[in-house]
């Protein structure tokens, strides 16, 4: 190691472990080191030196707060005495959706769903997947690149630019082949 992390190293070794002062002056005198850099130069865990930060009243000024949820607050609606009707559910489920209407008629969501069928309105459902917008989710670009180029399923979807998994069900998708690469080339 260098003479001048030497140095710092002794200096570090010098204060006595109840010295908080001496701590802060050492800490303050090397501001551009970092926690990481004291662990290599002094050869301490970065646990140990944050305590001795802490020790010296240098710890992190903000310590960081859990995440806060917002409650859930639904909106408002005056429910009129005739508000089971037909009119009533195409104006407010477009706006709403049925786990808010739940909420705001106080009836479970199968119900809201069962209402919403006996008017004839339709059902917006989340469950139905939408095609994938992804530029390279095409059968050309799949079959070009797997089979073609025989390339690996990690190495297209690296290249894609997603997981592992959602190459892999591009090729289900557009029926293509998986190659079994586990036990080497199949023999038949």
């Amino acid at each position: 190691m260098d003479s001048r992390y030497d140095k710092i190293k002794e200096e570090f070794e010098a204060i006595a472990h109840t010295d908080n002062d001496g701590y802060r002056k050492f800490f303050l005198k090397y501001p551009y080191l970092g926690t990481n850099d004291f662990c290599q130069i002094v050869g301490l865990s970065a646990k140990t030196i944050r305590k001795r930060k802490k020790q010296a009243g240098l710890g992190s000024k903000n310590p960081p707060k859990p995440p806060q949820a917002r409650p859930y607050v639904p909106p408002v609606v005056d429910l009129p005495e005739d508000w089971d009707n037909a009119e009533w559910w195409r104006a407010h489920y477009p706006k709403y959706g049925g786990p808010t209407l739940a909420k705001i008629t106080g009836l479970n969501i199968d119900t809201v769903y069962k209402k919403l069928r006996k008017h004839g309105i339709k059902i917006n459902s989340n469950r139905t997947k939408q095609p994938s917008t992804h530029p390279c989710c095409t059968k050309e670009w799949v079959v070009k690149h797997y089979q073609d180029k025989r390339m690996s399923i990690e190495n297209c979807a690296n290249l894609a630019g997603v997981s592992n998994e959602t190459f892999t069900g591009w090729l289900n998708r557009f029926k293509v082949e998986i190659r079994n690469t586990r036990y080497g080339p199949s023999v038949g």
